[in-house]
């Protein structure tokens, strides 16, 4: 269950603490999605995006006196919808009285508030932008969603046909075909590109902080009574734009025994069309390690056994993929996210 308010024993623990070293901050998790993804605001709740789907078949060389066949390209509307986030802060005014007793402002404990709340939310953003609806129903469709979407999830007839073969397009290597396995994972590429990937936020603002206000409130326990509150609350509309078929990709299935690989690369990348360029490979620290451990490592001298000063023979920490597609490292994509 969520912890809704700060309690005497939080109040305890920030007693005589040391101001030089601050907060530290436990909650490892990193979630750099919101921050290296661009994203945009737009007038409204939602936008529609036009798209060319065919293009005009008519028209060839021909004879004198000779006719050619008409044509004419077709098109279809996309439609993408943000989502109500909201989060509360509150600080109850019997806290704040004892805390300045103990030189701990009220400033200081909004500081740490904020800062504990912001990390929380970039957690969740992280999480929905890969598991999607899975993860919250509630929320935007995810990277999972979008890719089931274009190559119709192994449904007859269904997703966006490749213009290149005719038939549905395929997004995806799978790294252990047929596995079930609840330790799978999967490394997800993406085009960061008005036309691709990016975050849409509705109202023509982000998600933004709302000032801090005095307020009276229902006690939780009692509803007949009431006890005054600092408040403030993070919210905004946030969605996901994704109007290209080919903006998202992955290698999924990616285990310990089926580690992630420059040949997994290139077999997804032979698949995607050439004008399509990622800008983003997002993985874990597992699957950024198994790549790391795949690759060759080539040693200009012979080591000398015994030696403690000889270098292992372990590749160097992979920032990019085998195409220069910058790795980005991220705690969002959970565990089971085979499909």
């Amino acid at each position: 269950m969520a912890k809704l308010f700060l309690t005497a024993m939080d109040l305890a623990a920030r007693r005589g603490t040391d101001k030089e070293i601050g907060l530290v901050q436990q909650i490892i998790s990193a979630a750099p999605e919101i921050a290296v993804l661009s994203g945009r605001p737009i007038p409204g709740t939602s936008t529609t995006a036009r798209v060319q789907i065919g293009i005009s078949k008519g028209g060839a060389f021909r004879s004198f006196n000779s006719g050619v066949v008409p044509g004419a390209g077709a098109y279809e509307r996309r439609r993408f919808e943000t989502f109500f986030f909201d989060s509360h802060l509150s600080i109850d005014e019997a806290e704040v009285i004892a805390a300045a007793q103990d030189g701990d402002s009220i400033g200081d404990l909004q500081s740490d508030e904020v800062t504990g709340a912001l990390q929380d939310k970039a957690i969740k953003f992280s999480q929905q932008f890969y598991g999607g609806l899975g993860y919250n129903a509630g929320g935007f469709p995810g990277l999972i969603d979008v890719l089931k979407i274009y190559n119709g999830n192994g449904v007859a007839n269904a997703g966006v046909v490749d213009s290149r073969t005719g038939k549905p397009i395929v997004n995806f290597i799978d790294a252990n075909p047929g596995s079930v396995n609840p330790a799978a994972e999967c490394v997800w590429y993406v085009w960061n590109n008005p036309q691709g990937i990016g975050f849409l936020f509705g109202g023509n603002q982000t998600v933004d902080m709302k000032p801090w206000v005095w307020q009276y409130v229902a006690d939780p326990k009692d509803a007949t009574k009431q006890l005054r509150k600092n408040i403030t609350n993070i919210s905004g509309f946030i969605g996901l734009s994704a109007a290209h078929p080919w903006c998202v990709a992955c290698v999924k299935n990616i285990d310990a025994a089926h580690p992630w690989t420059d040949a997994l690369t290139a077999k997804l990348d032979a698949l995607i069309p050439t004008g399509i360029k990622y800008t983003h490979c997002f993985a874990t620290k597992r699957a950024r390690g198994g790549l790391q451990q795949s690759r060759t490592v080539v040693i200009q001298a012979s080591r000398q056994t015994g030696n403690a000063r000889d270098i292992a023979n372990v590749s160097e920490v992979p920032t990019t993929d085998m195409n220069g597609v910058p790795i980005v490292v991220t705690d969002g994509i959970q565990l089971s996210a085979a499909f």
